[in-house]
């Protein structure tokens, strides 16, 4: 099945850093609205950006209606555990 247009889709921001760093990249922002997080290559970051780099600091909750047009419906379902 395709997605259903709800908030219910997606990874977890520390899945996303744990991969990031594996690749040799650092979580070094998340925008306001809670949709995009941003990685820099780790050799690029140092003087540039200011921590801590950590999921759990950088994370914004989900604000879809700062988004225009407010982009989606709230939704909670079964989540999957993927190991990193």
């Amino acid at each position: 099945p395709g997605w259903d247009g709800t908030s219910h889709h997606g990874a977890g921001l520390g899945a996303l850093a744990a991969l990031g760093a594996r690749k040799g990249y650092t979580l070094v922002h998340c925008e306001l609205t809670g949709v995009n997080a941003f990685f820099v290559r780790d050799d690029l970051v140092e003087g540039h950006f200011a921590g801590p780099f950590t999921a759990e600091a950088l994370w914004q909750p989900a604000r879809y209606d700062l988004s225009v047009p407010p982009a989606r419906r709230r939704s909670v379902g079964e989540f999957v555990l993927v190991d990193p």
